[in-house]
């Protein structure tokens, strides 16, 4: 695949047509707030056509445009935010065009996993690295974890404020929530994401409960 940075503006234009087309408001209004556009925009999204007035506020920040680095990132954000069909439609048209963006998809974030001894078998996912922190673990875990978790994620686990907003948005209980944030990290950090890797970040967190590290020196014997 060619490394050229720009693909044609005509095609360019055409694939912004069909994503203007393809995005819900709801799709306009997330991708407007996490790339920080005023409240008068977003008012603006919300009132009339959203995706002609999403798309000419991010091409006036340079927040798209028919630069292949440009868009890689813009994708990858897509892809944060959990907008993977958008995204793809944006990698599939640089794609035809010759040119391949290396923004990738996420390991999700799974909502509702099962608790110890309630199924699952404390397997990682098959998306994950075999070495990585198992769905058990991070649902027994996130039993210690309270409203500190949103600090934990942003402060400790390299989450944004928008995966905050998301999770919030995407889970009711706050165990729920938890565990999204671990699981969201495990996703950024695969193949580095083990258990001992873990305690080292929470154990050094004056707010963490004594039980979750515990939690994990267990599971960190049973490991070695």
């Amino acid at each position: 695949m060619t490394t050229k940075s720009t693909i044609d503006e005509k095609a360019h234009r055409l694939m912004l047509i069909h994503f203007s087309q393809a995005m819900s408001v709801r799709d306009a209004v997330s991708i407007a707030k996490v790339h920080g556009l005023p409240g008068g925009t977003i008012d603006a999204i919300e009132r009339k056509e959203h995706g002609f007035t999403l798309l000419q506020a991010l091409e006036q920040r340079m927040i798209i445009s028919n630069n292949s680095g440009i868009m890689n990132k813009f994708c990858q954000t897509l892809f944060d935010i959990r907008l993977d069909r958008l995204a793809n439609m944006v990698k599939e048209a640089y794609k035809n065009n010759k040119v391949e963006l290396t923004a990738k998809q996420n390991n999700p974030i799974i909502q509702n996993l099962p608790g110890p001894g309630h199924g699952g078998g404390g397997d990682v996912p098959m998306d994950c690295d075999p070495n990585d922190v198992s769905d058990a673990v991070l649902s027994e875990l996130s039993g210690c974890i309270g409203n500190e978790w949103k600090q934990i994620a942003t402060g400790h686990l390299g989450l944004k404020r928008y995966n905050v907003d998301q999770i919030e948005e995407e889970n009711k209980r706050l165990r729920d929530k938890v565990t999204a944030a671990f699981v969201m990290w495990r996703g950024k950090n695969a193949g580095c994401a083990g258990v001992a890797t873990l305690r080292e970040i929470l154990e050094v967190i004056d707010d963490v409960d004594g039980d979750a590290i515990k939690v994990l020196e267990r599971h960190c014997n049973h490991v070695n």
